[in-house]
């Protein structure tokens, strides 16, 4: 069966983008390809709970305007019919952008029948694909879905508007990564435990993203036969894959999914005041580089206690105090408010004066 959300795209951090993919685990590649197809249907198959409505909302690519309309109608009135933060309505709010993207490009279509236009985004699994510009590559790009390298003047490649996540043009089809973007903003806040694993009983012994088989067995097994008892001992070869922990999610990926990128923890900043880089998936990595400079953790609300031991923060308190009281000065005086000293003292990070 055709991948839901594989039937509904459009038609027509640290060093993330530096950072080199897996190369230790040769032996994962070959069947990471199979695999990834069945393990797209299985992890963005529509919701049990909305089979029955799947005819109206799921569309193919000869799909109408007017098909497209009804079915954003639908959507609208099915989202407030279910929790926020279920899965029900996670899914129907990542089909409703798609479909309203796909409405916008037939309506481009239609108002400029020439084609001279520029390209439409194309919307992946939330992820608004644009084409590579040659001159905007400077460094050594690799395909965040089969790992391989982009070679910019031979190969066409996209890259997320959102999220920087950059694929082939041949791969562009087969994403299986939700844009980071949209995790983030689905979870408002960044996760609170540290490294919250619940082991690979709990994932299946299977890749949190894609699915493929993890096992920590060695590449050679000796088979367990009646001839063993003779001094004859075959030897099989059986398949392996590295297993890799990331630190954020608590979740284990196989080596394609994983790249051992680091970046400091949310969570163990929040408890342990501790800034030492993690290693992380590569979807993790896009999602905390996507709350870099967001104000979405209370420290002091969180955990007070760090007020009284790290002294650095009372001091940043009192700053922000005094910024605070700035405000009001600033905001009662005529002069600058005819200076605009307010918008030249904040810029982009207005909450500093809250």
């Amino acid at each position: 069966m055709e991948s839901v959300q594989g039937r509904i795209i459009a038609s027509g951090a640290s060093g993330s983008s530096e950072s080199h993919p897996p190369i230790g685990s040769l032996s994962s590649t070959s069947t990471h390809s199979d695999e990834i197809s069945t393990s797209s249907e299985i992890s963005q198959a529509i919701p049990n709970t909305l089979i029955r409505e799947q005819w109206q909302l799921v569309l193919g690519q000869e799909a109408s305007m007017i098909d497209l309309q009804n079915a954003i109608e639908l959507c609208r009135k099915l989202v407030l019919d279910y929790a926020e933060g279920s899965t029900e309505r996670k899914w129907i709010v990542r089909h409703l952008v798609e479909l309203r993207y796909r409405l916008q490009e037939i309506q481009d279509v239609a108002d400029d029948p020439t084609g001279m236009a520029p390209q439409a985004a194309r919307v992946v699994l939330g992820h608004h694909f644009t084409m590579r510009q040659l001159l905007s590559v400077t460094t050594k790009q690799f395909c965040d879905h089969c790992t391989g390298i982009i070679w910019s003047v031979l190969q066409a490649s996209y890259i997320c508007s959102d999220c920087s996540f950059c694929v082939h043009h041949k791969c562009l089809n087969n994403v299986i990564r939700v844009c980071a973007h949209v995790v983030a903003t689905e979870r408002k806040h960044p996760i609170g435990d540290i490294c919250p694993e619940i082991g690979l009983s709990g994932q299946k012994y299977k890749c949190a993203e894609c699915s493929i088989p993890l096992t920590f067995t060695s590449k050679l097994s000796v088979m367990h036969e009646p001839l063993a008892c003779l001094g004859i001992k075959p030897v099989q070869e059986i398949a392996w894959t590295e297993t890799r922990l990331c630190d954020y999610s608590g979740f284990y990926f196989c080596p394609t999914c994983h790249w051992n990128n680091t970046s400091p923890i949310p969570a163990r900043i929040i408890h342990n005041w501790d800034f030492t880089p993690k290693r992380v998936s590569r979807a993790s990595l896009q999602e905390l580089s996507l709350l870099h400079d967001k104000p979405v953790i209370d420290l002091e609300e969180l955990n007070p206690k760090l007020f009284v031991f790290v002294q650095k923060l009372t001091h940043i308190k009192k700053i922000r105090g005094d910024l605070h009281y700035m405000k009001k000065y600033l905001t009662e005086c005529r002069l600058a408010v005819a200076e605009k000293l307010m918008d030249g003292l904040s810029g982009a990070r207005r909450y500093l004066l809250q």
